[in-house]
Parts: structure tokens; C-alpha cells; sequence
């Protein structure tokens, strides 16, 4: 079996030496399909990737300030203390990896951004923190670096899923097929809270049993993090200054602010960094410190919202789903097993690599799965979340969402994909066995 892994990460290495390479690679991948699976021409397929290339841009620069800002949060003295000190805890690699996924899981559960953020940062330190003490030939990097990405094979099925919560407001597109599907019977239903529990218990434990079987990326040699300035005493003007700023954000935010989306994750990095920091120009520093890790986002953001563009403006994704909808009446038509949730899970993991956005997806996906679970006899919410999980499960194979985890860990594609290929198994067993008792 180590042969056998050791072959593959080799494999992968070979396949996708850099993200930008993958990034590419499935833009051609898509272009292809879509070539052969719509009545487009090609010259129309391109239109829609041009036209496509700049969907992104406020995404990104989402993506950027959760980044910068959230390591520059660690930076900050107090932070880093309680960071060196949580990294300090494991023994060893195994302990190492459950406390980064459990960590990474359930933050990502209350808010996928902040889970991502945590899961890398995390695992950095757990990383560096067990090859200091232990020596560098007793950690893989790309086993911890895993770990710290589970969240992102959970968040779905959490309350900043895009698809519980789109259904939950009155309003909402599709309201005149479902109504309102209310959190408690989605996010708060007792089969998806059963689920998240033996996720966030037997994903941790898939990782320990890797941990101690010897199967584990081999390290390669990892940029270091930038160095710390020397502390300076800080102003009482300073000081002042953050204070009161500070005080005004959680004023206005407490007097408007009403969702929990990813603004409000950027916001609280943005002014909680600055507040432990205590300094404007010391937080300034950190964040210019932290700006070279989101090149990797500046750089292949347009090339994936150039592949949604495709996917979404040819009807791929239509295609893809409405081939298992129905597939999955002539199945039961003909055993008498509804195959329906799990035709949706594998349609929206499917789906998930060519439109690597929960709220992207599921305006593209939701209407032709809400218009088909009535027919069928199926609930909508448990359609609902059948396309969240499908959605979260291919992450693992998803390299968009892996960009700023790449970045503060110093992986490479590989070493992370060698191991998230194997959790892909692993969750969707326990997924679809979940599904079939729907």
C-alpha cells in the first residue's frame, strides 16, 4: 500500500505540478465537453469563456482580504501565542492531524471562509511545530495540509451553506416550486446533524489510521514564513485610535449588519487583526506581509470563472443533471429502489468541478432538482441538502477552493491531492450510505 501511494503521488506530481497547470488543464477539459455535449460551436464556447474570465473579480477580492487578513490575525502577538501553543499540544503526527481537521471541520461548520482560513493556518503551525521538535522526516506536510482542508468537504451542510440558506429566506428564486424551506428542516434537521457528527468524527479518524499506516506525501522543502518584526512599544495615540475605530465597527455592526456571509467573516478578520495588533502601522505591515500569498488567486480566479462561464451559459451543467434525474426514474421504474438523492449527490459533485461555487451552482442545479423530487416523492429539503453534500464532497478533488490553503502551507498540488483523493472515497461511503436511509 505505501508503494502504491508513493506511486500515485508521483503520478500526480507529474499531472499537476503547479495549481496554475490544473487550472488550465480543466479549462481545456471543459471546453472539450461542452464541445461534445451541447449544440454550441466552439467560437461560441470561447465567447462564453471570455465573457466568463472576469465573473470572479469581487469573489476574488473577497478571497484575498480573508486571506491577508486572517494571517495577518495570526501574526498578531496575542494570536500567535494561542496558535503556538494549540500547535504545541500533539504528540506526534497522528494527534497532529485529528486536532487540525476536528479544528478545521468545525469552524468551517459555523462559516466555510473562517474554517479554510483556520484549516491552513493550523496545519502550517502543526506542521512546523511537530518537525522542530521531532525533526522533519517524522511530519507529512501533505497529510496535515489535508487536514486542515476537511472543512471544506463539511461546510455545505453548516449554517453558511449556500443552498439551505438560499431556500430559507422568503423571496427566493424558487419559491413558487418549494416555498420556504426553513433551516431546521435542512441545516437543523436531526439526519443532517446525525451526519455532520460522524463526519466530524471518522474524517479525523480516516486521517489518524493514514497517519500511523506509514502512508503519508513524502516533504518537499516549504517557503518560510516571513519573519516577524522586532516588537516596538506602541503609542497611547495608537492605541487610541484602534480603540475607537474598533468600537465604531462593532457599533455598526451590531445597528445593521444581518447576515453571516463571507463580508461578514472579512469584517471581523479585518477589525479584529487591527485590534490585537494595536497598532495601525503594525497592522499595516502584517497585511503587506501577507499580500505575496494571494497571488496564486490574482492569477487563476479569471481562468475558473472563465471555465463557470462555460459550464453555466452552455447548459452543461443542465445536461449533467437532468442525465441523472432521469436515470434515476428508469431505475426506480425498474427495481423499485429510488436512486433519486443519490443521482443528486454524484450530479452536484459532478457539477462541482466545472462550477466551483456553492450559490453559482446551485442557481444552475436547484430549479431542475426541486422540479423533480415532487415527481418522484421526495422531499425538497432532502434534495436540498443532497446537492449541498455532492457540492462539498468534490472539493477534495477541487483545486479552486485549495488556493489559499496552498499558499500559507507551502504545498504543492500533489502532495494535498494524494491524500484528498483518498477522503474522497472515504466520505462519499459514508454519504451515500447516509443518503440511502434518507
Amino acid at each position: 500500500m505505501e508503494k502504491l501511494f508513493a506511486a500515485w503521488a508521483r503520478l500526480l506530481e507529474r499531472l499537476f505540478p503547479d495549481p496554475f497547470t490544473l487550472s488550465l488543464l480543466l479549462t481545456l477539459i471543459t471546453l472539450v465537453v461542452a464541445a461534445v455535449w451541447t449544440p454550441y460551436s466552439v467560437g461560441e464556447l470561447l465567447s462564453f469563456w471570455g465573457s466568463g474570465l472576469w465573473g470572479f473579480l469581487e469573489f476574488a477580492m473577497q478571497m484575498g482580504l480573508i486571506l491577508v487578513t486572517g494571517q495577518a490575525l495570526a501574526e498578531a502577538p496575542a494570536v500567535s501565542r494561542i496558535l503556538r501553543r494549540l500547535s504545541s499540544l500533539p504528540g506526534g503526527l497522528s494527534s497532529g492531524v485529528a486536532l487540525v481537521s476536528v479544528c478545521a471541520m468545525a469552524a468551517a461548520w459555523f462559516n466555510w471562509g473562517f474554517g479554510l482560513i483556520v484549516g491552513a493556518i493550523l496545519a502550517r503551525q502543526v506542521a512546523d511545530s511537530l518537525a522542530e521538535r521531532f525533526g522533519e522526516e517524522q511530519v507529512s506536510r501533505g497529510l496535515l495540509g489535508a487536514a486542515g482542508y476537511t472543512g471544506l468537504a463539511f461546510w455545505h451542510g453548516g449554517v453558511s451553506g449556500s443552498s439551505p440558506l438560499a431556500v430559507a429566506e422568503a423571496g427566493h428564486p424558487f419559491e413558487s416550486m418549494v416555498g420556504v424551506v426553513p433551516l431546521t428542516e435542512t441545516v437543523f434537521s436531526l439526519p443532517n446533524l446525525l451526519l455532520s457528527l460522524v463526519l466530524i468524527i471518522l474524517v479525523p479518524g480516516f486521517l489518524v489510521v493514514l497517519s500511523r499506516s506509514g502512508i503519508a506525501t513524502k516533504n518537499q522543502p516549504v517557503e518560510p514564513l516571513p519573519p516577524r518584526p522586532e516588537p516596538r512599544s506602541i503609542r497611547l495615540g495608537e492605541r487610541s485610535l484602534v480603540l475607537v475605530m474598533t468600537a465604531l465597527a462593532v457599533l455598526w455592526w451590531i445597528r445593521y449588519r444581518t447576515d453571516l456571509g463571507l463580508n461578514t467573516v472579512i469584517f471581523a478578520f479585518l477589525f479584529l487583526g487591527l485590534l490585537v495588533h494595536s497598532s495601525p502601522s503594525l497592522y499595516a505591515a502584517a497585511l503587506d506581509r501577507a499580500t505575496g500569498s494571494i497571488s496564486g488567486i490574482v492569477l487563476q480566479f479569471p481562468f475558473y470563472a472563465g471555465i463557470v462561464g462555460i459550464a453555466a451559459k452552455s447548459g452543461l451543467v443542465e445536461i449533467v443533471s437532468n442525465g441523472f434525474v432521469s436515470t434515476s426514474q428508469v431505475v426506480q421504474e425498474s427495481t423499485g429502489f429510488q436512486p433519486f438523492l443519490l443521482f443528486v449527490f454524484f450530479s452536484a459533485g459532478l457539477c462541482n468541478l466545472f462550477v466551483p461555487s456553492g450559490g453559482g451552482q446551485w442557481m444552475i442545479q436547484g430549479p431542475i432538482v426541486l422540479g423533480a423530487a415532487p415527481e418522484l416523492g421526495v422531499e425538497p429539503s432532502a434534495a436540498i441538502l443532497a446537492v449541498s453534500y455532492g457540492d462539498q464532497w468534490t472539493n477534495l478533488l477541487q483545486p479552486f477552493w485549495a488556493l489559499p490553503l496552498l499558499s500559507i502551507t507551502g504545498l504543492k498540488p500533489a502532495q494535498l491531492l494524494s491524500v484528498t483523493t483518498l477522503l474522497l472515497v472515504w466520505v462519499g461511503l459514508i454519504i451515500c450510505t447516509a443518503l440511502t436511509f434518507y
